[in-house]
């Protein structure tokens, strides 16, 4: 193992501790019993400090990359593979996944253990495809948790706080095509029913504004070809050539196609393609969920007060996710508008958007997403995850030494602090 000072992906934080590179299991265990506060780090795309610790984290790049099949529907993954990797692996075997977030480069179990999502009203976050997750716990042990076990529901999206995540076991299902193309979005005058029949029109739809045109933006609409067999939404397709791939009019070459085209699903699910360069390049992003009834006049307040986040952002795109039942899912219990936001990547100013853009959405009943930024105080946190308690209680008995208890964990009400 070697260690280094490094920082996440976007270069806003950097890791105050001893970065460590296990080779083995017997490596993960030894570093645990050794540190009083450690974590582990995954594709380093988190924007928050969540992931931060004072003593050390574990980084898996020089883990053997596992990908094995467990019967014939289900598959174990081991902590340092990406979506990109193990889609491609699937494919092969005549196998996907459910759904896919924006960026395939991003590792799979860092996506589920901050509640990463893509898009669908029939889709869930990412972690509601795992069945069971091998980890090492607070005295250094192997665990197994599986979703039958009581304590699943609080580790399924984690957070860090329990322990160093080894490998999940996930479902699959048979491999499937998708075909994606633009459509415009409607006007701000739209009622919620318009709104909401943009979002069922496909299997995965995505909206991209920037909170000024007279409308809201343009979409992508990504349809199963096994599934989505009715009509498209019926609004105008927007011009979208091979040359010309862009999201809310900003024209990238490392997008997907949408030209309306039939592709395997990995090669459509995702904004952005395997092995190119992530979304902007260089960017902030933070991100809230709304419950789904509220979801269009949270967008109208946003809209009407634009002029107090607007000098910042690059882009904001809108997706609906399906309720899950893990207890820090930010859309646990209820269906939910995500509301996101790329910013520029200046640190003060955004500090500033964000705080003006959470006094906006305070009334909707906002939760943040654990891998972006924001500003939630611990009492904010405990008020919009109900069972958030319960949750800190499974990880400190999971973690009784407070080895993964960091004080941004502490901070967030997610951890007791660790008596030391």
């Amino acid at each position: 193992m070697r260690s280094s000072v490094e920082t996440n992906w976007a270069g806003n934080v950097t890791f105050t501790c001893s970065v460590l590179r296990p080779r083995t299991v017997d490596d993960v265990m030894r570093a645990v019993r050794r540190h009083d506060d450690i974590g582990a780090v995954g594709s380093r795309h988190s924007f928050s400090s969540i992931a931060n610790r004072s003593g050390a984290l574990i980084d898996f790049r020089d883990m053997p990359k596992k990908i094995e099949l467990v019967g014939s529907t289900l598959v174990r993954v081991a902590a340092g593979v990406t979506f990109g990797e193990l889609a491609v692996w699937l494919e092969r075997r005549g196998l996907a996944l459910q759904n896919l977030g924006s960026l395939p480069g991003i590792s799979v179990v860092g996506a589920y253990s901050t509640g990463t999502h893509g898009s669908g009203s029939r889709n869930p976050v990412l972690a509601d495809s795992v069945v069971e997750i091998d980890f090492v716990d607070g005295v250094g042990d192997l665990r197994t948790v599986r979703a039958s076990d009581p304590e699943f529901a609080a580790l399924a999206v984690g957070a860090g706080a329990f322990g160093i995540i080894l490998s999940v076991t996930i479902r699959t299902e048979p491999t499937y095509r998708v075909t994606q193309r633009h459509e415009s979005a409607p006007s701000w005058n739209a009622t919620a029913g318009e709104v909401d029949h943009l979002f069922d029109s496909g299997y995965s739809v995505s909206i991209f504004t920037r909170w000024e045109d007279p409308l809201i933006g343009d979409a992508l609409v990504k349809r199963r070809d096994d599934v989505d067999q009715a009509p498209w939404s019926g609004l105008t397709a927007t011009e979208a050539g091979p040359d010309r791939f862009h999201l809310g009019g900003i024209v990238l070459d490392n997008l997907t196609p949408q030209d309306g085209t039939s592709g395997p699903w990995f090669t459509r699910l995702p904004h952005f393609t395997i092995g190119a360069r992530p979304s902007f390049g260089s960017e902030l992003q933070s991100e809230y969920l709304v419950p789904r009834p509220l979801g269009l006049e949270a967008l109208l307040a946003l809209r009407a007060r634009r002029a107090d986040f607007l000098s910042c952002l690059l882009l904001s795109e809108l997706r609906t996710v399906a309720a899950d039942d893990a207890l820090l899912s930010p859309a646990q219990m209820r269906d939910s508008l995500a509301i996101h936001f790329t910013w520029v990547n200046d640190v003060a100013r955004v500090a500033r958007a964000v705080d003006a853009v959470e006094n906006i959405l305070r009334p909707f009943a906002p939760r943040p997403h654990w891998g972006k930024l924001h500003a939630f105080s611990r009492e904010q946190v405990l008020a919009s995850f109900p069972r958030a308690a319960e949750a800190r209680s499974v990880f400190d008995e999971l973690d009784p030494r407070g080895a993964f208890a960091s004080s941004a964990l502490v901070d967030l009400g997610l951890r007791s602090p660790p008596e030391r």
